[in-house]
């Protein structure tokens, strides 16, 4: 008997203890998400792009704060060639993502980027979404590069 008291009270430090580091974990998360948020509209109030200026920071869920922060890390604008291309092959092909909306803007031949710019303002959630921008995930980019590798050998 006296053991199995001795197991209920390490399963509960254990349980403790585990949801005294998770809690920490959640401070961690929230203090570096503000920090990613706060970084993100430095970013905006420097940028001379109007349509990025526009853009609400505050309502990106957590992936797309992710996708964003990556791609002005990595490209140093909002508007990358790789998400305006995304964005045009989303409006091409299938624009199901934006659930609930009743009319899209229709692509002009004229100004069709800004088009594509202002509308990845509007949607940040759509267009930052991890599964639009395929080119930021690592694992994609290593998976990506071991298969043009292979192809490289086969030829």
């Amino acid at each position: 008997m006296g053991n199995s008291e001795g197991f209920e009270n390490l399963d509960r430090n254990v349980f403790q203890s585990s949801l005294k580091n998770k809690e920490e974990l959640d401070k961690l998360a929230e203090k570096g998400k503000i920090g990613v948020i706060q970084e993100l509209k430095d970013a905006q109030s420097l940028s001379d792009d109007k349509f990025f200026q526009r853009m609400d920071i505050d309502s990106l869920d957590d992936e797309s704060l992710i996708g964003l922060h990556k791609v002005v890390k990595k490209y140093g604008t909002s508007f990358p060639a790789t998400v305006i291309a995304a964005a045009l092959d989303f409006y091409l092909t299938d624009n199901n993502l934006l659930r609930g909306e009743e009319f899209y803007d229709p692509i002009t031949p004229e100004n069709t980027e800004d088009f594509l710019k202002e509308q990845i303002a509007r949607y940040p959630n759509v267009f930052y979404h991890k599964d639009m921008i395929l080119d930021l995930n690592d694992y994609g980019e290593e998976v990506q590069n071991q298969e043009s590798a292979r192809s490289d050998t086969r030829a």
